[in-house]
């Protein structure tokens, strides 16, 4: 595998930590002194996690759980789902209307951060929120705040806000998420964004023998349906990717870069994308009718988790 495994992002049954396809450990505490957790089965650092939930909202491989205080995001309530017919699942696209928001009204958005495996978050970790006409943030609209140890944000904005938030720590690789759908109390999601520590990061990339450009960073996407569902056989395209960059998509537990599409957990990403604002396109690969299209921005050596869920047709 020459990508490294952003699959710790994925809550939920045994995850492992990388997967190279060299021995890792001999014991469990192999593992614990490599810094990567989880008990050694197979030779393998394996993670055994909590559930977490994996829906309609930026990430993120990374996405996180975005709602109002009275709605989930509007694909629908149930119904098809991730494994019902293709069809149906697709049935919103061309439809899509988004409500006009009413920007003399404020709404609560609220964001779910977790640690490796479904853990509580990194420790000392500082989130902030920022519109995305505010590229660094200078105008932060939430000004710097300590994360919650459970990782349960909630932050209130003005109505029709589009934003992101940037999440840091003395451990931690620098996070965006960002919000594409304008706040609104018929928009949010249900999602849950991971969170990696450098240490994680450095061994995971240093295992699987890649090399980072650091002035470069990576987009992390999960795609969902008209039912809010992770969406298989769903292809990502960016035109402002170039030739150094690389696309991956999530397999089961392993992010593959020979791979075409999504997977059932709808999870994919771009490795070493360029510094700068972005766009990002998902398309039903089967007969190229697009999803939806999400922006986004890269920094050096970031992680920016975006959302791709059905939007209304330009």
């Amino acid at each position: 595998m020459s990508l490294w495994t952003l699959l710790v992002m994925l809550g939920g049954g045994c995850s492992l930590a990388f997967d190279t396809g060299q021995t890792q450990c001999a014991s469990d505490a192999d593992c614990a002194e490599r810094g990567l957790g989880g008990t050694c089965v197979d030779e393998v650092c394996t993670e055994v996690a909590s559930p977490a939930t994996v829906g309609t909202g930026a990430s993120g491989a990374a996405t996180a759980t975005t709602t109002t205080t009275s709605a989930s995001s509007g694909g629908g309530a149930g119904g098809g789902g991730a494994g019902g017919d293709d069809t149906d699942n697709w049935r919103c696209l061309g439809e899509v209307d988004w409500p006009v928001p009413d920007t003399e009204t404020f709404v609560t958005l609220k964001s779910t951060f977790r640690g490796v495996g479904g853990a509580p978050p990194p420790a000392d970790l500082i989130y902030s929120f920022c519109a995305t006409l505010d590229p660094t943030c200078e105008q932060p609209l939430v000004d710097e705040t300590p994360m919650p140890e459970d990782g349960e944000v909630a932050i209130e904005v003005r109505a029709g806000t589009i934003g992101y938030f940037e999440i840091t720590g003395p451990t931690l690789r620098p996070t965006m998420l960002f919000i594409n759908r304008p706040a609104d109390v018929d928009s949010g999601s249900n999602a849950a964004v991971t969170l990696v520590t450098e240490a994680i990061y450095e061994a995971i990339v240093t295992q699987a023998d890649f090399t980072t450009d650091e002035t470069r960073g990576t987009l992390l996407t999960i795609t969902t349906d008209c039912d809010e569902n992770p969406a298989p056989g769903a292809r990502i395209e960016s035109q402002d990717a170039d030739a150094e960059a690389t696309r991956f998509y999530f397999i089961g537990l392993v992010p593959g870069p020979n791979e075409s599409v999504t997977d059932t957990g709808g999870l994919g990403g771009i490795f070493n994308f360029p510094a700068g604002d972005g766009l990002v396109e998902s398309f039903v690969d089967a007969d190229d009718r697009s999803i939806g299209k999400a922006t986004f921005r890269i920094r050096p050596g970031w992680l920016s988790n975006v959302s791709i869920e059905p939007t209304p047709v330009d």
